[in-house]
């Protein structure tokens, strides 16, 4: 079961699954993955309170249907513009799913050590067909890349929705397509001059990446809490690392990162196989291969 779906696909699944409806606490409070900030909140200027999508469960004769609305706020308990939340969400889901599936679902897969090199072939066993729009595989790859970096600079100004699991999901996104251009363009394929022609045109650079990546690890600590150990933050900060050494941008260290990633690791690995403790491990044995395999193992 994916944590980080929204609760109404995890009931879903675990219904379809297991043959049982979930009324954990989690499931039944207002949706943590279908959150936004109170506008009325940043239209004050003071700190904003949260507003979910919450859901009721109703008897219908001998079936049950889930009934959704919008909770008030849970700082100064203003109700919500319920049509403006809905419009909004709706509005983004579109644009969020116009991108092509492997721009939302694959990226990250490119970015293991021993990945193969991004191509047209790559993806489609990924992830299937591919249907190219009358462009060379190059632009195609590289355009598509792009595509998810503004829209993830589009979305980042819409500042009640950074709550929400499309900032989650989107920075997510943007930041594996910026880390693919900076890895696709150290080469001397055709693509590595598309993707370098990419950069210099969105003006990318390596902490736009970075800030992607916090924007993602901010809504999993939000969803799960700042102490949690979780495979999804220690995978983020593995990327975080591998932003961190693009031109040495500043910020902390890539070996810094790698530490904090196998930390989070630690306790969720199989006793025994690996050190007690992160101290025991020398930086040249703290790779990113070696991080990375380690990640697997969870």
């Amino acid at each position: 079961l994916e944590l980080l779906e929204v609760g109404s696909i995890r009931r879903k699944m675990l219904e379809t699954t297991w043959d049982f409806r979930c009324a954990c606490s989690r499931c039944s409070a207002p949706d943590d993955r279908r959150s936004t900030l109170c506008r009325a909140c940043i239209r004050a200027g003071r700190p904003g309170g949260l507003v979910a999508l919450q859901t009721r469960t109703v008897q219908l004769g001998g079936a049950t249907a889930e009934l959704e609305s919008w909770s008030v706020c849970s700082k100064c308990g203003a109700v919500p513009e319920a049509s403006v939340l809905t419009e909004s969400e709706d509005i983004w889901v579109r644009r969020y799913e116009q991108l092509p599936s492997w721009c939302r679902d694959s990226l990250r897969s490119f970015l293991a050590p021993k990945a193969p090199k991004l191509s047209i072939a790559a993806i489609e066993e990924e992830d299937g067909p591919v249907d190219l729009q009358a462009q060379d595989e190059e632009t195609y790859v590289a355009q598509s890349l792009a595509d998810v970096l503004r829209l993830h600079r589009d979305f980042s100004r819409v500042d009640f929705l950074e709550a929400h699991w499309l900032a989650a999901d989107i920075a997510g996104a943007s930041a594996a397509a910026g880390l693919l251009l900076y890895h696709e363009a150290d080469g001397d394929r055709v693509l590595s001059d598309a993707c370098k022609d990419t950069i210099f045109r969105l003006e990318l650079k390596p902490e736009e990446i970075s800030r992607a990546l916090e924007t993602r690890l901010q809504a999993v600590r939000r969803v799960f809490g700042e102490d949690t150990f979780s495979v999804e933050a220690a995978q983020l900060l593995r990327l975080q690392a591998l932003a961190a050494e693009i031109g040495g941008h500043g910020g902390m260290e890539p070996m810094e990162l790698r530490r904090r990633s196998f930390e989070i690791a630690l306790p969720l690995l199989p006793p025994g196989k690996h050190p007690a403790s992160i101290s025991a491990i020398p930086d040249e044995d703290l790779t990113d291969d070696f991080l990375y395999d380690v990640l697997l193992e969870l």
